[in-house]
């Protein structure tokens, strides 16, 4: 049998040899399929071409390129490159998932034709081959694939596509723990889609802590400078909560207990009965004549409210926040023997 000669144009060195062995032709083919021989030139006897060559087109059907990754929003569009040059004489194919034509490019008529559910969708550039998906969706992730085919078929391209959701803002929520009045911890939670972390303050120091969900959403909690920073992200977008720490020390504050307030009381030549009720930064004034007291109200800009009222012959004078109250009571009782001794 003549002598058979194989020549692989590989993409770092090229090989050459010649054989006789049947065998030896089909491992040729099988090393040039696995090995991402983008071309092989295979000169065979007359009585052998026929089969080997349709051998090697089958291989060719099949990918033999890695893909690389590529990741867009929903509704958002991409634009696929050629990744190695294209024969000038032959036709170029774009498929989806190996099994689906997308886009078929005839060279020698310079005409494109869409498949169905793409004629609206593509765009195709006639001199970089480029393809352009619009509008994209979930359902359009997958493996996209250019091929070249003339004499042979070659792959060119071939991408790997993921259409993400975005990420929604993520909520970060807030646990005051007074130590003491001048020592306030807080318990910052980041909760994100699927994930939820929680992180220690003390000090305008943060423990900051990252996980990161199966498909591929990132969940951090960080400290930059003065804010803290809870990021929600996935490889096409990221929302994030961002208090300042200033802020997060004046709730501390109005988080704060609040100090029990004092009742005090002046009375004159007549018995009328001024009544004081004092604060931490408040203070009310009320006269009281007849068993009877003016009832007030004020609330600081800190959250804080101071009131003095009366309730079943008891004056009261509270001040409460959000989180605690105190109060201090004075009996009417008291008032009356103290206007029958002046």
């Amino acid at each position: 049998m003549a002598n058979t000669q194989y020549i692989c144009g590989l993409t770092n060195f090229c090989m050459c040899f010649s054989s006789s062995d049947d065998m030896l032709t089909m491992l040729v083919l099988t090393f040039a399929y696995f090995t991402e021989c983008t071309s092989v030139v295979v000169r065979l006897p007359h009585t052998m071409a026929v089969g080997a060559q349709l051998i090697f087109l089958l291989f060719s059907l099949v990918s033999i390129s890695e893909s690389s990754d590529v990741f867009r929003s929903v509704e958002d569009s991409v634009q696929l490159d050629i990744q190695r040059p294209v024969p000038d004489k032959d036709d170029l194919i774009w498929t989806f998932n190996r099994n689906y034509t997308v886009l078929k490019y005839y060279q020698k008529l310079k005409t494109t034709r869409p498949y169905p559910g793409y004629e609206d969708r593509v765009e195709f550039n006639n001199r970089t081959y480029s393809l352009t998906l619009k509008n994209l969706q979930k359902t359009d992730s997958g493996l996209y694939a250019a091929r070249a085919s003339g004499a042979q078929v070659t792959v060119v391209a071939e991408y790997s596509l993921s259409v993400l959701d975005p990420v929604e803002a993520p909520v970060l929520t807030t646990v005051f723990d007074h130590v003491s009045r001048d020592t306030c911890n807080v318990t910052l939670t980041c909760r994100g889609q699927d994930l939820s972390i929680s992180s220690s303050c003390s000090n305008d120091i943060c423990e900051e802590k990252k996980e990161t969900s199966s498909g591929d959403v990132t969940l951090s909690l960080a400290v930059s400078g003065s804010s803290i920073i809870c990021n929600q992200s996935n490889p096409v977008s990221w929302k994030e909560n961002v208090p300042e720490m200033g802020k997060l020390k004046q709730l501390c504050a109005d988080k704060s207990p609040v100090d029990a307030p004092t009742l005090s009381q002046v009375s004159n030549d007549t018995c009328n009965v001024t009544v004081t009720c004092s604060g931490q930064d408040l203070y009310i004034n009320s006269s009281c004549s007849n068993e009877t007291c003016e009832e007030k109200k004020v609330t600081s800009t800190g959250g804080v409210t101071l009131s003095l009222s009366v309730r079943s012959r008891t004056i009261i004078c509270n001040q409460s926040n959000p989180v605690s109250w105190k109060e201090a009571v004075l009996e009417m009782e008291k008032l009356k023997r103290l206007c029958a001794n002046e």
